[in-house]
């Protein structure tokens, strides 16, 4: 356990979790892919999601370009502004930035617009709706596409 740990046991597993890892990184498997790629749909989904319902959204500073931890986001490391920004990041902060200004160029429809929900099969669209003005959310319940913002 943590208060007595068997430091054999931790170094043998450290050791086989890194040469997992360094073989990974050097030709990730297609199901490794595959679920990457699942995974960062369904974070830009939460995302979107966060920005589209009623009320603020939450980001971490230093979490606005993915991160990679298996931490409580309360624990997280001290900001780095001088790391390198992953692909997936990239495409993150872009999402952050276009909701950011979505919700600044219609603050009366996020502050007092109306939101509906509606599901068909692995599909989850949100709503916001004021004067005229209209945002959909489209998210895949199942990370299989990224989300869809549509603005009318």
């Amino acid at each position: 356990d943590w208060h007595a740990p068997d430091e054999e046991a931790e170094s043998r597993a450290a050791d086989f979790a890194g040469a997992l890892l360094g073989t990974w990184r050097e030709a990730p498997p297609a199901a490794l892919e595959a679920l990457v790629a699942r995974g960062e749909a369904l974070s830009l989904s939460q995302l979107a999601l966060r920005f589209m319902i009623p009320g603020l959204p939450d980001i971490y500073q230093g979490r606005e370009t993915g991160t990679f931890a298996l931490t409580d986001p309360d624990n997280r490391a001290p900001l780095d502004p001088e790391a390198s920004v992953s692909a997936f990041g990239a495409r993150k902060l872009t999402l952050v930035k276009e909701l950011i200004d979505l919700r600044r160029a219609l603050p009366e429809l996020f502050a007092a617009g109306s939101c509906s929900v509606t599901q068909g099969g692995e599909r989850l669209t949100l709503s916001r709706a004021q004067s005229g003005a209209q945002v959909a959310l489209t998210v895949a319940t199942d990370g299989t596409a990224a989300p869809e913002l549509i603005r009318s």
